[in-house]
């Protein structure tokens, strides 16, 4: 149930008397226990209950189909075993090609037969059972991570969805409890490639609907949480809205304000965090779960925007957003 604030007054909601509504995304998996088994005490201290992770296919499955690179295998056993003891969901979300999937291209070109795609998904969601949603793919409408040669939003999300339409079935029936989501959009800019992917077929290849939120200075713009929140309805949910798909469930699998020297403020950055939770729902009342970009700066001293978007700073000193996403 939802805990009204003085609705008269702000129009917002609490957050809703679900934990696991409160996620976290970390790319930790890529390290060892030097430094997962610190990544996974704060988060169990803030009292996350998801995680968002990536794994990359390229990297996990490099050589050849069925053979797995020990290393990042282990990592990733380590983690899921963590995770599992600290009362942590996990979603995993795919992304990468290995060469040998596409013909020897980058590994943002998707591979060129999409049950290879779905038979890696498979692999994951039965090697770990306790996993709790798998994410097809991060970002396809940017080509940074998804790169289609012809490039027409219609040519683009065609081949996106004959990935999804391989792996949402495959999936479910190795593992019909694990959520399926998907498109992955970057941003509230993405009303378009949604269109597509519904013209596309997209509609019944998925469980819930994975967005992601940016508005924060230098490269998203400068917005407040209400702002981006009203931007998103406005495109974003009047798309979903026009193909009938507005009852959809939500998932924010990305949002978050970075504290570079041209972002916001550790103070802004701590507001802003517990703004958007709060209000979150008043704007997309089907939407189930949120997740902060990121638990921890990327590099610190580092003034690019993405590198300092943590609760934390690289060594795990907290910032003030910790403080506001465990006060949540």
């Amino acid at each position: 149930m939802i805990t009204a604030l003085n609705s008269q007054a702000t129009g917002r909601t609490l957050l809703p008397d679900d934990p696991r509504m409160k996620g976290v995304n970390t790319h930790v998996v890529y390290y060892g226990q030097d430094v997962q088994a610190p990544a996974v005490a704060t988060m169990a201290a803030a009292g996350v209950r998801t995680v968002r992770i990536d794994v990359n296919w390229g990297g996990h499955e490099p050589v050849t189909k069925g053979s797995y690179d020990a290393g990042r295998v282990a990592n990733l056993d380590a983690f899921m075993l963590a995770c599992a003891a600290a009362d942590i969901d996990v979603l995993v979300v795919v992304t990468g090609c290995p060469p040998w999937a596409n013909g020897n291209q980058a590994i943002n070109v998707p591979p060129t037969n999409s049950v290879d795609f779905a038979d890696f998904c498979v692999y994951l969601v039965g090697r770990y059972p306790t996993m709790r949603a798998l994410e097809v793919w991060n970002e396809p409408d940017l080509d940074y991570a998804w790169a289609v040669a012809t490039g027409t939003i219609a040519q683009r999300t065609t081949k996106y969805v004959s990935i999804l339409a391989a792996a949402y079935p495959a999936i479910k029936a190795a593992a019909p409890k694990v959520k399926v989501l998907a498109p992955s959009l970057s941003g509230t800019g993405s009303a378009s490639w949604l269109g597509g992917f519904f013209d596309a077929g997209g509609k019944g290849k998925y469980d819930a609907l994975s967005v992601h939120m940016y508005g924060d200075p230098p490269d998203h713009g400068d917005l407040t949480p209400g702002q981006l929140l009203r931007t998103w309805v406005s495109q974003i949910g009047v798309t979903l809205a026009t193909y009938g798909e507005g009852q959809r469930e939500v998932w924010i699998t990305e949002f978050g304000w970075n504290t570079a020297p041209a972002g916001v403020s550790e103070a802004v950055q701590a507001a802003y965090l517990t703004e958007f939770f709060s209000s979150a729902r008043s704007y997309i009342p089907n939407c189930s779960l949120i997740f902060w970009y990121q638990l921890f700066n990327q590099l610190e001293g580092s003034g690019v925007g993405n590198d300092n978007l943590g609760l934390t700073h690289q060594d795990f000193t907290p910032k003030l957003a910790l403080a506001a996403f465990t006060n949540l």
